[in-house]
Parts: structure tokens; C-alpha cells; sequence
């Protein structure tokens, strides 16, 4: 683990910082035994989840509010989250990851063998850290999500989820949200997660 943090010091200042609209956030590394990626330490909370080897990431705000991603009548959120990432990996190919993650009923028609068929908008093809894979998108009235799953050999599947920020739906309290402090606004969001992921390496044993 050492040799990795090593590895990611290394990196010049200039790629260990964000530019945002408030301002350059610097990024620290963060390397455990399957992955490696610079994030912004002062702005988001990093959770280890031992359960299928998880990592969550995200920020929130102590904020009182409806839930604007709940369309039926339900209880007020207590925190206004405006970044939320999870990223899981499975010591099995890609059809177990998606069966474990979702309904594979959704996506019957698109499974061909052990690969997804493209449909763009729904299912895109990607490349996340050097290997393969698929961008699902999922979402209505701006929430919902967008669900990354990446082939890094037969054996072995990384899954991001990446949840959309609050500020990204229908709101109409939208306009007020973006005037809290400390809030991140979903362009500077955007900034993050693509910081995030170009930055991440993935490294399986054999």
C-alpha cells in the first residue's frame, strides 16, 4: 500500500487539485488493496464499508427539507446531499455485478452473453481506469443515478454508482439550495467526480 501512495505523491501539484468555482481544493490520495484515487479529503467524507469491499463518498449538509426524489408523501430529509458516490468491487464477472446490483429484468433484452448491448442515452460505453465497460443511466424529473460497471478481467468487476445531487432535480427550491453555504453546486460536483475518476486505478491480484 505504501509503494501506491508513493506512486500518487508523485503526480505533479497541478494534477492534485481541482479548480472550482470557489476556489483550487487540493487532492490527497487514498490507496486500500483493489483501488487508488486522489479525492478532495476537505470536502467529502470517505467511508469504508467492508460488506462487497465498498467505498462511499459524499457530502451533505445539516439541511431540513422534503425529500424532492420522493414523489409519493413521506418524511422530511435532515441533510441536503449534494455529491454521493459508491464504489464496490466483485471478485466475479459482470452479469453477477449487475444481478447483484439491480433488476436484471430491466435489462433483459440488452444482456448478450456476458456483455450489455450499447443503447446510447441508456447504456454507453465507457472506459474507467484503463478497462471497459458500461454507463447506465437511470432517472426521471432529475433524479436518479448513473451506474458504472467495468470489466477488469472475467474474474473481477468494479461498480460505480454515482447518485445525482439534489440540486440537480425539479425542485423549485433549487434557487434557494444553490445560496447555502457550503453547498456544492452540481458543475463543481461534475469537476469532482471527473477528477475522481480519471485519477483511479484499479489493481486485482492474479
Amino acid at each position: 500500500e505504501s509503494q501506491k501512495l508513493t506512486e500518487m505523491f508523485s503526480i505533479s501539484e497541478d494534477d492534485r487539485q481541482v479548480e472550482l468555482s470557489t476556489g483550487s481544493v487540493p487532492l490527497v490520495p487514498y490507496a486500500a488493496e483493489t483501488l487508488s484515487f486522489l479525492y478532495p479529503e476537505s470536502l467529502l467524507d470517505l467511508t469504508e464499508i467492508e460488506k462487497n469491499t465498498a467505498l462511499v463518498l459524499k457530502h451533505s449538509i445539516p439541511y431540513e427539507h422534503a425529500d424532492p426524489c420522493n414523489f409519493d408523501i413521506g418524511d422530511d430529509l435532515t441533510e441536503l446531499t449534494d455529491f454521493h458516490v459508491v464504489i464496490k468491487t466483485y471478485d466475479q464477472g459482470l452479469i453477477f455485478a449487475i444481478d447483484a446490483e439491480q433488476d436484471r429484468e430491466a435489462l433483459a433484452e440488452y444482456i448478450v452473453g456476458s456483455e450489455l448491448q450499447v443503447n446510447p442515452g441508456f447504456i454507453d460505453a465507457v472506459t474507467v481506469a484503463g478497462y471497459p465497460g458500461y454507463k447506465i443511466t437511470w432517472g426521471v424529473e432529475g433524479c436518479g443515478m448513473d451506474m458504472y460497471y467495468v470489466q477488469v478481467d472475467g474474474q473481477h468487476t468494479l461498480v460505480i454508482k454515482q447518485t445525482w445531487s439534489e440540486l440537480e432535480s425539479m425542485s423549485s427550491e433549487v434557487p434557494t439550495w444553490l445560496q447555502l453555504p457550503g453547498i456544492i453546486r452540481p458543475a463543481d460536483a461534475d469537476v469532482i467526480f471527473t477528477a475522481w475518476l480519471d485519477s483511479l486505478t484499479v489493481h486485482f491480484s492474479d
